[in-house]
């Protein structure tokens, strides 16, 4: 009878140390959050944000004129239409990719954005836009992607 008493007397007592250290890391942790952001992180904060936005101007920047450089065709697009001449180089795409690649570990934005030069619909481009502002903190974008419109400049 007295083995079963220390048996119960030592799960208690290590049931209650594992309780009292997850307690105490729980507390920890949620002092760390409450605690105001250090000028200098607040800085790095801003700064990577600030970062991360060029970049994917950048990237859009040249998945738009790379749209524009091609070809289209269908009843949306106004007759006589012509296909801009600054079709981005290779140069561009592949340093908007590294430059991605740099700032974000969504391997949707980075799909996205290589489908861009493949196969691109106006959709994948309200894709790749939603999908950056997601990343950016921004939320849901209000554009459906399959309902983003492309829109066409006037016709020379």
């Amino acid at each position: 009878m007295q083995d079963w008493i220390k048996i119960v007397l030592a799960n208690s007592v290590v049931g209650g140390l594992i309780w009292l250290v997850l307690q105490q890391y729980t507390i920890a942790k949620i002092r760390h959050r409450l605690e105001p952001l250090t000028a200098e992180e607040t800085l790095r904060r801003q700064n990577l944000l600030n970062s991360k936005l060029k970049a994917y101007q950048e990237a859009c920047d040249v998945v738009c004129r790379s749209l524009a450089a091609k070809p289209w065709s269908g009843g949306t697009v106004p007759p006589g239409r012509v296909a801009a001449k600054t079709a981005p180089s290779e140069s561009e795409i592949n340093k908007c990719a590294a430059t991605l690649a740099l700032f974000t570990s969504d391997v949707r934005i980075r799909d996205t954005f290589i489908k861009c030069f493949q196969t691109c619909t106006p959709a994948d481009l309200g894709s790749f836009a939603g999908l950056l502002r997601q990343d950016l903190g921004y939320g849901e974008s209000h554009f459906v992607p399959d309902q983003y419109p492309y829109i066409f400049g006037h016709a020379t």
